[in-house]
């Protein structure tokens, strides 16, 4: 959380883009890291962090009037779009917005660009920006998910999903995140019906189920 908007960020000493507003989240590796705030007329703010997996660090950042280090070094731009859209934007660790996404004041170098969108893999990919270039980037997510549908004899079934209730029969679930699953099947005076499956990325699993009558 910044007091003054438009910073410049640096990240291990590379100009990485420029804040665009009082908030910003950055996504790091692992270790150790430093972290440098840069705005005109004020003294720089500097952090050395270390990261540790799953780990949250918040921080308020006050700049104090002052001389800093100078904002004035070359940029570029990056434009990132995705299919499917709406898949939220880092670069450098740094998030950006969703997409279509237009990132603009991005330092000269190499920067890693990383698209993530949920029940989707992510897009990683690295571009090299040069002064006042523009770099294009197209992210084709891979889903993460598969698709179930369960139909079962009589209909009207309790369709449990590693033992949360989803529904009953007919049912269909168009994104189901890739994974082992069980399932259980309960209707009044019928047995129930228990299987485990795995559902793969991009699949169709249909599961056409007859319950045993208990009458």
């Amino acid at each position: 959380n910044l007091d003054r908007a438009d910073a410049g960020i640096f990240i291990d000493g590379k100009h990485s883009s420029q804040a665009s507003g009082t908030s910003v989240t950055l996504q790091l590796s692992e270790g150790t890291h430093d972290i440098k705030f840069v705005v005109a007329g004020y003294r720089d703010w500097v952090k050395q962090v270390n990261v540790l997996v799953n780990e949250i660090l918040n921080y308020d950042v006050k700049f104090v009037t002052g001389s800093g280090s100078s904002t004035a070094v070359a940029v570029g731009a990056v434009v990132v779009r995705s299919t499917p859209g709406n898949a939220i934007v880092f670069i450098d660790g740094i998030e950006q917005g969703p997409t279509p996404q237009q990132v603009t004041k991005i330092g000269v170098g190499t920067h890693l660009i990383r698209v993530e969108k949920s029940l989707y893999h992510p897009y990683i990919e690295e571009v090299n920006v040069v002064a006042d270039g523009v770099n294009q980037v197209q992210a084709n997510l891979l889903p993460k998910f598969g698709k179930l549908s369960i139909t079962s004899i009589p209909t009207g079934a309790a369709v449990y999903l590693n033992d949360q209730l989803k529904g009953k029969t007919p049912l269909e679930i168009a994104q189901l995140a890739s994974d082992d699953y069980s399932i259980r099947l309960t209707k009044e005076l019928y047995h129930a019906y228990e299987e485990k499956f795995t559902v793969t990325d991009g699949s169709d699993n249909q599961r056409p189920i007859t319950l045993s009558p208990a009458f």
